[in-house]
C-alpha cells in the first residue's frame, strides 16, 4: 500500500512541475491586434510584447507581411519606433520580465482577403533572440491578421504600457500547486485511515 502511496505523490508532483513549467510561458508573446481587418482599410494596429527573461527586451522587430503598408509607427514611453527594411523595429526601451509594452502603428490592409502572418522578434540585453514566427497553436505563434469583410477585431490584452502581465493559460500556478498538495494530502489521509 505504501507503494502506491508513493507512486502516486511522485506523480502529482511531475504533474505539478510540468503544469507550474507550461504555465511560466503562457503569458509570453507579441501579440499583434485587431486579428481581423478590412480589404484596402487603414487600421491603427497594437502589438502587445511580454518580457520573458530575467534581462530585459531591448529591441522588438514586427515583419511586415507583403501587401501591407505602414503608414506611421508610434513610440512608446521609452522606445522608439521606425521602419527598417520591411520590418517595424522598436528600440531605445527596456523591459523587464513579467512586464508588458504595447506598441501601435497604422497600416493599410491589401485589397486582395486572406491570412496575413506577422512575424516577431525580441531581442534581449544578452544578445538572445526569441521568435515568434511558429505556427498558430505551437510553443512561439506567430500573429495572424485576417483581410476579410468583417472589419476590425481585437484580441489584444489593451494592457496599459509597463502592466504586470496577467495569467492567460487558465489558473494561476499558485492555485494549480495548492490543488496538487491538497491531492497528495488527502490521499495520504486516506492510506492513514485504512491502514
Amino acid at each position: 500500500m505504501g507503494t502506491n502511496l508513493l507512486k502516486t505523490a511522485t506523480l502529482c508532483a511531475v504533474m505539478s512541475v510540468m503544469t507550474l513549467a507550461a504555465a511560466g510561458t503562457a503569458w509570453a508573446h507579441v501579440e499583434v491586434s485587431p486579428t481581423e481587418v478590412s480589404p484596402g482599410g487603414t487600421e491603427e494596429f497594437t502589438v502587445d510584447v511580454a518580457g520573458e527573461k530575467s534581462v530585459p527586451a531591448v529591441e522588438v522587430r514586427l515583419e511586415v507581411p507583403e501587401g501591407f503598408e505602414v503608414t506611421d509607427v508610434g513610440a512608446a514611453s521609452g522606445w522608439q519606433g521606425e521602419l527598417r527594411d520591411g520590418s517595424i523595429v522598436w528600440s531605445g526601451g527596456k523591459l523587464a520580465e513579467d512586464r508588458a509594452v504595447q506598441f501601435t502603428f497604422e497600416a493599410r490592409a491589401p485589397e486582395e482577403g486572406g491570412e496575413s502572418v506577422w512575424n516577431g522578434f525580441v531581442t534581449y540585453d544578452d544578445g538572445d533572440v526569441i521568435e515568434w514566427n511558429g505556427a498558430p497553436g505551437s510553443e512561439r505563434p506567430a500573429s495572424v491578421v485576417t483581410v476579410g469583410s468583417g472589419g476590425a477585431q481585437t484580441s489584444g490584452s489593451g494592457l496599459p504600457e509597463g502592466a504586470q502581465v496577467p495569467e492567460t493559460g487558465g489558473m494561476s500556478p499558485a492555485l494549480v500547486l495548492a490543488g496538487v498538495l491538497a491531492l497528495v494530502a488527502g490521499l495520504a489521509l486516506r492510506h492513514r485511515v485504512r491502514a
